[in-house]
């Protein structure tokens, strides 16, 4: 789907072909604002996954974990995976604390660790960043990400701000539907 709306210009230029010509312009806009806003939603992503990544490195690099840079690489990768991504990453670093650390409490340091940052990252930084970017309300973000995560389970996590984004857009662009845009605007 990201995929499909970032850089399917062919398929959706047929697409447009087959509108009546009012409404062609109309779609035009609403896919090319949606392409952007999905464009830089991966941007935020990758950043935030780059971030955590790198966190997590320095954190198993502090605690002496062998190979410190590649627990961040699996952990920023991992977490383009919604909830399977994260929960493996804990296993990983569990397992490799375990096998390399002496004291208890030092062996849960980088899971539990991991799991406050990705935590506070996906569930209130994410949300207030997408947000301010979109022009909607953090909560309406927030609410969309547990709503679609209950409708779809971890494909409705991954797909919420994005879906929210074209929906957005669809209400901006729609003078009828622009009331409710009006109501989740920031």
């Amino acid at each position: 789907t990201y995929f499909l709306l970032v850089s399917g210009d062919r398929l959706i230029h047929n697409f447009i072909r087959q509108l009546p010509g009012g409404q062609r312009r109309r779609a035009l806009a609403i896919v090319r604002e949606s392409q952007t806003q999905i464009a830089q939603y991966l941007g935020v992503i990758s950043v935030s996954n780059l971030l955590i990544g790198t966190t997590t490195s320095l954190m198993c690099w502090a605690i002496g974990l062998p190979d410190p840079a590649v627990r961040g690489l699996v952990a920023g990768l991992a977490r383009f995976v919604p909830y399977l991504g994260v929960i493996l990453t804990i296993i990983l670093l569990t397992v490799v604390s375990a096998t390399s650390l002496e004291e208890v409490w030092m062996m849960i340091i980088a899971p539990l660790g991991y799991l406050a940052l990705t935590s506070l990252v996906g569930f209130f930084i994410e949300p207030w960043i997408h947000g301010f970017r979109m022009a909607i309300n953090p909560v309406i973000i927030f609410v969309a990400i547990f709503f679609w995560g209950w409708l779809w389970g971890p494909v409705g996590v991954l797909l919420a701000v994005p879906l929210m984004t074209v929906i957005q857009v669809v209400l901006k662009q729609i003078p009828k539907l622009r009331p409710v845009y009006r109501v989740i605007a920031r």
